[in-house]
């Protein structure tokens, strides 16, 4: 069975919608999106989407992880803090490996 396009919520129909949902709208031509760098890095490169006011945008939120606390992380964890430190923010000094 072919795949539909997706469809565009109706005004006031979408109060909460998933950032990978904004991004299928927005790679299909129904709209604009504001989405983290993460969420569109490759979209970008590749001219699938253009950035669009660059300019008005301030600063950029923060993006927190947290899991309970204990003297050695398990290996899993450890894995995928370095794996968003080193590919998800790679530009932020503050989560390069010393």
């Amino acid at each position: 069975m072919p795949r539909r396009s997706p469809r565009a919520p109706r005004a006031g129909q979408a109060t909460r919608v998933r950032a990978s949902r904004r991004l299928c709208f927005a790679l299909h031509g129904l709209g604009i999106a504001y989405l983290p760098d993460f969420a569109i890095r490759e979209p970008l490169s590749d001219g699938r989407l253009l950035p669009l006011l660059e300019d008005a945008i301030g600063a950029t939120g923060v993006f927190h992880i947290l899991w309970p606390a204990s003297k050695h992380p398990s290996p899993k964890r450890r894995a995928l803090v370095d794996f968003l430190s080193e590919r998800v923010f790679p530009d932020n000094p503050q989560t390069a490996r010393q």
